[in-house]
């Protein structure tokens, strides 16, 4: 039973229902059940510039770009910690258009209320927002996390 298929169902966040669905045991980016091509109209919104950490690694978003064209939501200099009314406007700026086949990502660093507010604005547009999460890269033995793929989940936001 080592090609297990499961789903994780979150319902303890009362406004998301998120749904994931993997392979355990199989190299998904090759499975074509799982892994589809996107179109290059989508858009990917990148919630914050990705900036090299404390250990020198900063997010390669290469395999994100197979999901649509990258964007920049908040740049490092932006602080929507400080200011959440001019945050929420720079991310309605940013995000015009988002459309239910466009991608969140969040790289990691920065600020967390800026995923919060991109989250927030996607769901006034669509009722459900994909985003791309990081899959570690396991079939070579090592959980680094400098090695992987994007893999898509999508929040139901209603």
């Amino acid at each position: 039973m080592a090609d297990l298929v499961y789903a994780i169902n979150m319902t303890l966040m009362p406004l998301i229902n998120l749904k994931f669905i993997s392979v355990k045991g199989h190299d998904t980016r090759n499975s074509t059940s799982l892994r589809k091509e996107y179109k290059m109209n989508n858009t990917v919104y990148i919630v914050s510039r990705p900036r090299e950490n404390k250990f020198g690694w900063t997010p390669d978003l290469t395999d994100a770009a197979r999901y649509g064209k990258l964007k920049i939501v908040f740049e490092p200099e932006d602080k929507p910690q400080f200011n959440p009314t001019k945050a929420i406007d720079t991310a309605r700026k940013a995000m015009e258009g988002f459309n239910p086949d466009d991608f969140l990502l969040w790289p990691g660093g920065g600020d967390p209320i800026a995923v919060m507010v991109a989250c927030m604005i996607a769901a006034e547009e669509s009722e459900e927002v994909n985003i791309l999460r990081w899959e570690r890269n396991f079939n070579e033995g090592e959980r680094d996390r400098r090695k992987g793929w994007y893999l898509p989940v999508k929040l139901n936001m209603a």
